[in-house]
């Protein structure tokens, strides 16, 4: 796992992954955040839809110890701040059932292919910042969704990608011009949702 040097102390800092993938086109995205606290885990969601540009109908997540209080296979019970999220994108939330991986297919994928496309060439690589870290992770993210779909040919992130989407109105919806304004109903711990890389 990544990990940045804080240079005041010297402490090497471990990091999250947040990891983030579009089903249709495995457009992926990827950061590092200091922890799994909402805090973090709303912004790098809000993250994830600029860098996609736009939001998609439904997000589907691990089921979180803190983001799903009722864990229910047909009606969770999301945590506030998490629902308000995606009450103000337009979006909903379908947590993926324990212990089911095939729920949440793509980004189980997604997270291996992170893991050595970016994980792999950062692992003798010193950095002394989060921001320092995660711009050595958008490089590397930007070369892996440049990277040829054997299935599809053009890259995801391409314009000339043969991928053009679904039908009419099921493409990712743009971000709304109104920020989200990210404050937290608990300052409890997340678990990664979308997933944890070990």
């Amino acid at each position: 796992m990544p990990s940045f040097i804080d240079p005041a102390t010297g402490e090497r800092i471990s990091i999250e992954l947040f990891v983030a993938i579009l089903g249709a086109s495995n457009y992926t995205y990827a950061e590092a955040t200091l922890t799994q606290q909402l805090q973090d885990w709303i912004a790098s969601h809000q993250r994830a839809f600029a860098f996609v540009g736009g939001v998609t109908a439904a997000l589907v997540c691990d089921q979180l110890k803190s983001g799903v209080v009722i864990p229910c296979r047909y009606e969770p019970g999301l945590q506030r701040t998490y629902e308000e999220l995606a009450q103000h994108y337009g979006t909903v939330i379908v947590p993926a059932r324990p212990a089911h991986a095939r729920d949440k297919a793509k980004v189980e994928v997604a997270v291996r292919v992170v893991e050595r496309w970016i994980l792999a060439r950062l692992r003798h690589e010193t950095f002394f910042s989060l921001a320092a870290l995660n711009a050595r992770i958008a490089a590397l993210l930007a070369d892996l969704t440049a990277r040829p779909m054997a299935s599809i040919g053009p890259a995801a992130g391409s314009s000339s990608s043969a991928w053009t989407g679904p039908p009419s109105g099921r493409c990712p919806r743009s971000v709304p011009s109104s920020y989200w304004p990210s404050f937290c109903h608990s300052c409890a711990f997340l678990r990664a949702a979308l997933h944890r890389s070990s």
